[in-house]
This record gives structure tokens, sequence and C-alpha cells, in this order.
């Protein structure tokens, strides 16, 4: 494959990247679920609740990279669990911190 497919390759993934981050900025009811769902979370953990994140395969995977997202960013206590392997939190909570 010549450099200049390459770039174009990349580009155009960069390009559907800004595509759908932009149909998330235009879609109002979207962005007040996410807000919603932020809140349900945020009021979760004050309260001393968890929030547990699962899936199957690929998904099981997202899930323990965003919790792992969670364990590492916040600056108290709270204990991080994952129903299968702990390597994506570890890696994860090591590059944050590099």
């Amino acid at each position: 494959m010549d450099s200049k497919i390459k770039v174009n390759y990349v580009q155009n993934h960069i390009n559907k990247s800004i595509n759908i981050k932009n149909e998330i900025l235009s879609n109002n009811k979207l962005l007040k679920s996410i807000l919603m769902v932020s809140d349900v979370c945020l009021e979760a953990f004050k309260s001393g609740n968890k929030v547990i994140f699962a899936g199957n395969g690929g998904s099981a995977a997202d899930s323990q990279h965003i919790a792992a997202e969670f364990v590492s960013r916040f600056r108290f206590d709270r204990p991080g669990f994952t129903f299968n392997s702990s390597f994506n939190r570890h890696f994860n909570v090591n590059s944050n911190w590099k």
C-alpha cells in the first residue's frame, strides 16, 4: 500500500470519528441522557454505592477500561472489581500516570 493510500485511510477514520462526535454534540436528547447517567453514577458514589460495568468479548474489555478510568482518576479510596482478568485495569492505571 503506498503512502498516499495509507494517509487517506487514516484521514478517513479520523473524519468518521469527528463526524460521530459532531453528531453527538448536536443531539440534545443524547447529551441529556449522558448527563443523567453521569448524575446517577455520581450520586451512587456519593452514597457509598458502586457502579458495575459489564460486557461480553470486546465489550468486556471496554467495561474493564472504563472501570479502570474511574478507579485511577478519583482521589478517594473506592474498591474496583471486574468479573474477568484485571489486566486492563492495571495497564490503564499505569499508562495514565506516566
